[in-house]
């Protein structure tokens, strides 16, 4: 009779909902549960009335499952709402729980909890993990560096900016000036894999707080905010700021102010074909009116890339600059070869329109016999009414703010006619790892400048040096090196006589000591 009725109240159960929720299974094991928890009892029953009352319990308390099923209400286990035990009842409820084996840790219910955490992505490379939520894997590094800074310039030379106090031009007073430079930056990698291939970006912020722009003014240095890198890349293709792909030797963060070849960004549209075996070519589309220097404290300006003069300012752009190279990357080093088309589009007052062009070749040598990473490098370079494609850092040209005269920029005119500056570099660099922890850097570069304008001759050869020790003490996060820099300018008697007595044979001279910290 009993496993009639229990069969019956099973059939019920199933019946009373289509899809399986949870009412239906609480009806269901309570049920089995309730039956074999009291099988005991129900041995001990006397009489047919006592089975009947006992059935009677187990449908009653099936019934207060299933509404506190649906009203949410959980089982409270205090004495006053839960049902009470008869004798018997009691009874076979310590017989089960004796025959019951003991619970473990692992049947104690755990309430779930969120994890949070990153995942490391190391497809790429060291340092990457996954943006939460997404395929996208990131990198985030930078440094912090302090430079302290003394040096003298020849008074009255126009010898190059110098933005840590050593100033250019007459404004500047022949003594000894010290100046302290805070820099900071931070960069993004961001890399994803989609079925077209990876799609690659590069973010980098540069942060400059350095001593006043004059030795004499009142104010204090002004901070400076520059995004020098920003691009997105894929399948050989980029678009956004980067370096031109002119360049091939450029030392960021190595030398302080005077370098072989200094380093220039544009905004630019390039593709890059590689043809395997470390051969390479890229072709790019440059605007030179956005032309930026790390050499900069200023935020990016064409004077980087355009350099206008007194008889020759540069207008809009008409053309972009046209930069293509070829690359070989090999065990025994590096080789790259460099052309570049750039226009020199006059402003309304100076409406001339020229082409220039610049060319290079460069190639870098390993030499692990004087340690490993060791390598030494050449390169040379020449260009007509494209200063910037010749790399030289002297004279500088008005619109970089140095002086209103002809000397060093682009173009100048005489006697109504456009002339293109001609100009030419070589330079070399050593990077000796000299022990693990030591490295020695020395550079040099020759240079020279030629073009007229109506009042003559604009002349001038150049020389650089430079020299340091990179100190790793407990690996690359920490560098600290002292620095030394030289640069001789030597300008023409003729360029003198033609109006330019404010330039003449100059010297400069640059010790540095500087804190690198990498992350």
């Amino acid at each position: 009779m009993l496993r009639k009725t229990l069969r019956d109240e099973l059939n019920f159960a199933r019946r009373s909902s289509g899809k399986p929720t949870a009412s239906r299974w609480i009806t269901t094991t309570a049920m089995i549960g309730c039956a074999v928890s009291y099988s005991s009892s129900v041995a001990y029953a006397e009489s047919l009335d006592e089975l009947k009352q006992e059935l009677k319990r187990l449908q009653s308390r099936v019934r207060s499952l299933e509404t506190a099923e649906r009203t949410g209400v959980r089982n409270d286990p205090s004495p006053s709402k839960m049902a009470k035990l008869t004798p018997k009842e009691a009874a076979a409820q310590v017989r089960a729980d004796a025959t019951r084996p003991p619970s473990k840790a692992a049947d104690v219910p755990v309430a779930k909890t969120g994890v949070g955490y990153v995942n490391v992505c190391d497809v790429y490379g060291p340092g990457y993990f996954y943006i939460p939520g997404t395929r996208t894997c990131m990198n985030i590094g930078g440094y912090v560096r302090t430079d302290l800074t003394t040096g003298d310039t020849t008074r009255g030379s126009d010898i190059g900016s110098f933005r840590n106090g050593i100033l250019p031009g007459a404004s500047d007073r022949g003594t000894y000036k010290d100046a302290e430079n805070f820099e900071a930056s931070v960069n993004f990698k961001a890399k994803t894999a989609t079925d077209w291939g990876v799609v690659n970006s590069f973010v980098n912020y540069r942060i400059d707080y350095a001593t006043a722009a004059s030795q004499t003014a009142t104010t204090s240095g002004m901070p400076s905010i520059a995004l020098d890198w920003g691009y997105v890349e894929m399948n050989g293709f980029k678009i956004g700021r980067d370096e031109t792909a002119y360049n091939f030797l450029i030392y960021n963060n190595i030398f302080r102010i005077f370098e072989p070849f200094v380093d220039y960004k544009v905004n630019q549209a390039a593709y890059t074909a590689n043809f395997g075996s470390g051969l390479t070519a890229t072709v790019s589309m440059e605007d030179p009116t956005t032309g930026g220097s790390m050499r900069s404290n200023t935020p990016p300006s064409a004077a980087r890339t355009r350099r206008s003069g007194a008889s020759f300012v540069y207008g809009s752009m008409d053309l972009p600059d046209v930069i293509g190279n070829v690359k070989i990357s090999q065990p025994w080093g590096a080789a790259q070869l460099s052309v570049g088309y750039h226009q020199d589009y006059g402003s309304p007052a100076t409406p001339y329109t020229a082409n220039g062009y610049g060319g290079q070749a460069a190639v870098s040598f390993n030499v692990p016999t004087l340690g490993a990473g060791t390598r030494v490098s050449f390169q040379g370079a020449y260009s007509l009414g494209a200063t910037a494609l010749a790399y030289s850092w002297g004279y500088q040209g008005g619109t970089a703010g140095i002086s209103s005269a002809d000397l060093g920029a682009d173009a100048a005119v005489s006697n109504g006619v456009l002339q293109q500056a001609r100009e030419w570099t070589v330079g070399s660099v050593l990077e000796a790892h000299i022990s693990p922890t030591v490295e020695l850097d020395v550079s040099s570069a020759h240079y020279a400048f030629r073009n007229r304008n109506t009042a003559g001759a604009l002349d001038f050869k150049g020389f650089e040096a430079s020299a340091q020790i990179r100190w790793t003490p407990f690996g690359p996060e920490l560098v600290i090196y002292p620095d030394f820099e030289y640069r001789h300018i030597d300008v023409s008697a003729a360029t003198v006589a033609a109006g330019n007595a404010a330039f003449r044979k100059a010297d400069a001279y640059i010790y540095n000591l500087r804190f690198l910290r990498l992350f």
